[in-house]
């Protein structure tokens, strides 16, 4: 199954990563939290105005949370869906995504498909590492 895949991909590439990372020691964990939180409160007020997963302002929000994910490690289309997967599955992740939007989740699930589905590239997009 696709999504037991995913799972997989996901468990397996952040073990090695932080495995090889000191557990991510490389990452401004401060400064990710604050993007991450500028960039759910976007979403949040787009799913207010009737965005849909597959719109262009939302697939560019994607791509950021792609890049932000990127300070980690890089993902695989795989992974990154596992991590959507994840993210609706663990209890604590889903209470923290919802609390920006009742919707969150299942809407960054649906957009994080449409991303990989494109596949326009899965490596971070210029300047992401730069920001990291």
């Amino acid at each position: 199954m696709y999504e037991d895949e995913c799972r997989r991909s996901l468990a397996e590439e952040q073990a090695k990563s932080l495995a090889e990372t000191n557990d991510w020691e490389h990452v401004d964990r401060e400064r990710v939290h604050q993007d991450w939180d500028v960039l759910y409160r976007e979403i949040a007020a787009l799913l207010d105005g009737g965005s849909l997963p597959g719109d262009q302002r939302i697939q560019e929000l994607v791509r950021r949370h792609f890049d932000i994910v990127c300070r980690f490690y890089i993902p695989s289309r795989e992974a990154y869906v596992g991590m959507s997967l994840f993210y609706a599955e663990d209890e604590a992740m889903r209470a923290f995504h919802d609390s920006y939007h009742p919707g969150m989740v299942e809407f960054m699930g649906a957009a994080i498909k449409v991303f990989a589905e494109q596949g326009s590239g899965f490596a971070p997009s210029a300047g992401a590492e730069a920001s990291a």
